[in-house]
């Protein structure tokens, strides 16, 4: 049974730690957008009038490492392929609070591309691996999955110098 009335420092207690939260969620949401426009990242997606491959809201995870491997992002991301570049990145307001660890945003220029591979037919979806030179001078992979894989995949296929 609760009581009638609560006790005076639960009040204290209560707004203190909404203060606090309120705090946190300006500084946190202010420190990003800070962040990602000091690295000249973007908040919203660009606009690619001469694309050969887009796709909107796509999901995929970077298989840098067990942490990227786990997260990443379901039909927020966006897919492009420019020219001879490839570019993956986040939707608003998913691209403010996307963790750097995750390693969701990418410009892959194709001589950086050491393949693509279609994947296999699961129960929910097919995927496409990505496989690329990272700026370190690693190989590395970046699943996606697509609703047309195909058209990824012959967009690449088409840029990537054999």
């Amino acid at each position: 049974m609760l009581p009638d009335e609560l006790p005076e420092w639960w009040y204290a207690a209560w707004l203190i730690s909404t203060i606090f939260g309120v705090v946190w969620v300006v500084f946190w949401t202010t420190w990003n957008v800070w962040r990602r426009k000091k690295a000249g990242k973007y908040f919203f997606k660009p606009e690619f009038p001469d694309a050969t491959f887009e796709e909107k809201w796509a999901s995929g995870a970077s298989r840098k490492n067990v942490l990227t491997s786990i997260g990443g992002a379901s039909n927020c991301l966006w897919v492009a392929v420019i020219g001879d570049m490839i570019r993956i990145g986040l939707h608003f307001p998913f691209a403010i609070f996307a963790m750097d660890p995750l390693d969701l945003e990418h410009e892959i220029a194709a001589e950086r591309v050491v393949r693509v591979e279609p994947g296999k037919q699961s129960r929910l979806a097919r995927h496409v691996d990505l496989i690329f030179i990272n700026n370190a001078g690693n190989e590395q992979t970046f699943r996606f999955y697509l609703k047309d894989p195909e058209g990824f995949v012959r967009s690449v296929e088409k840029v990537v110098p054999s």
